[in-house]
């Protein structure tokens, strides 16, 4: 048991807590007194704060930078495709020029990629296949269950943590 001083605002929320006297702290308390437990133990109210459709859509970020796994079905195997911002920026990158070596009729120039596993090469075709099954089978599913997620009243406090929310 700790003696403390605490400020309030005028409707007698809890604003500070302090060992020693401040400027607006007033009175002493016991610093086992409920009010002043909780708020030092949670200052902020955010402990038990409720799951906002904002924390599911970062978690379906942080989900979605954690990238997947292709296989190439040949001799170059699987490859683990990084997906993070950066990533994604070289990935643009690709498929731009993808896109213009398609234009031109170019089916079977490669194009060096580093993937996680290591530098492989692809053709325009096979590029797109890549950024097919990144969509259907990483990317969609993801958004998929974060709308699901966002659209539930109350989103569940395990979202982020329990699998039965999220593709495998």
């Amino acid at each position: 048991m700790t003696k403390v001083y605490v400020r309030k605002d005028s409707l007698g929320t809890i604003l500070g807590v302090s060992t020693s006297p401040l400027e607006g702290y007033l009175a002493v308390h016991d610093d086992q007194e409920p009010a002043i437990a909780k708020f030092l133990n949670d200052p902020l109210g955010l402990k038990n704060a409720a799951p906002t459709t904002e924390a599911v859509g970062k978690e379906r970020d942080r989900r979605l930078a954690l990238g997947f796994n292709y296989d190439f079905g040949d001799e170059r195997g699987v490859h683990h495709f990084a997906t993070t911002e950066a990533d994604m920026r070289g990935w643009d990158r690709v498929t731009k020029l993808k896109d213009v070596m398609l234009q031109g009729g170019d089916t079977t120039s490669t194009i060096t990629i580093a993937t996680a596993t290591g530098i492989t090469q692809v053709t325009a075709p096979e590029w797109n296949e890549i950024l097919l099954y990144a969509g259907m089978h990483f990317e969609q599913p993801l958004y998929q269950a974060s709308f699901a997620l966002q659209a539930m009243n109350p989103i569940p406090a395990d979202y982020a943590t329990n699998p039965a929310y999220w593709p495998a």
